[in-house]
């Protein structure tokens, strides 16, 4: 039977599907986490630029920022302090992945790649080019993925109406308690009827007792 509330899975598939055909990596993982963020330059250039920054980010930008042959903290996030670095330092082949370590909801968004092979000598880097690499990253708990249809699922199916022998047992109790009573009530005006009907029917011994007189 195929589950009522199959549209999380679908959005994840759906998303992960778009992702892979306009070349956007995307990504799912749980916090706690680390995650490879994918980006190939040109192996046949000396890299002398590396920026890593996420579209959300307002100053400092700068995921991470490789320049003049080594890791420049001056335009770092804050929140990705010592937690950024090059997969392969030596950036051989044109690899210039990073590895973001100990993600955390906060980490989810869209990350851009961007990389230059000539000489770079003003004080910010700020590569003039579209991304190389663009990655959509999503941090949330496991139970995010079914909990929320679980819960829909559980909140729209009607209560198991209860056998009779395992019905709550309080409405029943004082029902039978009722009944000793009822029956008891009933004999009693029953018995009260009686007796009355009696008495209307016996003449009473105070009313003196009246002889036909002979002419």
């Amino acid at each position: 039977m195929a589950s009522p509330h199959p549209a999380p899975l679908l959005v994840l598939l759906l998303w992960h599907l778009m992702g892979s055909c306009d070349g956007q990596q995307n990504l799912t993982v749980m916090p706690g986490d680390d995650v490879r963020l994918k980006c190939q330059g040109d192996g046949r250039v000396t890299i002398v630029v590396v920026e890593w920054t996420r579209t959300d980010l307002k100053s400092p930008e700068y995921v991470f920022l490789y320049r003049d042959g080594h890791f420049d903290t001056s335009y770092q996030n804050p929140s990705f302090e010592n937690r950024v670095e090059l997969e392969d330092r030596h950036m051989r082949n044109g690899d210039l992945s990073v590895i973001l370590r100990n993600v955390t909801r906060s980490d989810s968004g869209t990350y851009e790649c961007r990389f230059s092979g000539a000489a770079y000598r003003r004080r910010r880097a700020n590569v003039k080019k579209d991304p190389s690499s663009t990655v959509s990253l999503m941090v949330q708990e496991p139970a995010e993925t079914h909990g929320a249809a679980r819960s829909e699922q559980e909140a729209e199916q009607p209560e198991a109406e209860l056998p009779a022998a395992v019905q709550p047992a309080g409405r029943g109790h004082a029902a039978l308690a009722a009944v000793p009573l009822l029956v008891v009530s009933a004999v009693f005006v029953a018995m009260m009827h009686r007796r009355r009907r009696q008495g209307e029917a016996s003449p009473s011994p105070d009313t003196p007792h009246l002889t036909p007189s002979r002419v």
